[in-house]
């Protein structure tokens, strides 16, 4: 049941032509996001974590080649692992999924 503030915000945000979700519902859809992420990470191999962690710092994959001592080929290999485990359609997505990560 929700209270009269709730109402009220509802109401207001409908007439401007908003949306309105509940602050329990996006409490549930956070959690949702972040298990559906964890997952994600967690199937990653200790070396596709490796290449993440490079990703995450900016770095491209020539210079993560230079770093982990491996072929470019590879690299592109694991980032494109990476992307698919985590279901990010480009840099600027994995970065948003992972930003937790980052933190």
């Amino acid at each position: 049941m929700a209270t009269p503030a709730e109402t009220h915000a509802a109401d207001k945000a409908i007439l401007e032509g908003k949306k309105y979700i509940s602050e329990k519902l996006q409490t549930y859809l956070s959690q949702i996001t972040l298990q559906t992420h964890l997952a994600g990470f967690q199937a990653l191999s200790p070396r596709e974590h490796d290449v993440l962690y490079y990703l995450l710092e900016g770095l491209i994959v020539k210079q993560i080649s230079d770093q982990l001592r491996m072929k470019q080929s590879t690299v592109s290999t694991y980032k494109e692992r990476i992307m698919n485990k985590l279901e990010a359609e480009n840099m600027v997505d994995l970065y948003k999924k992972m930003h937790w990560f980052i933190q």
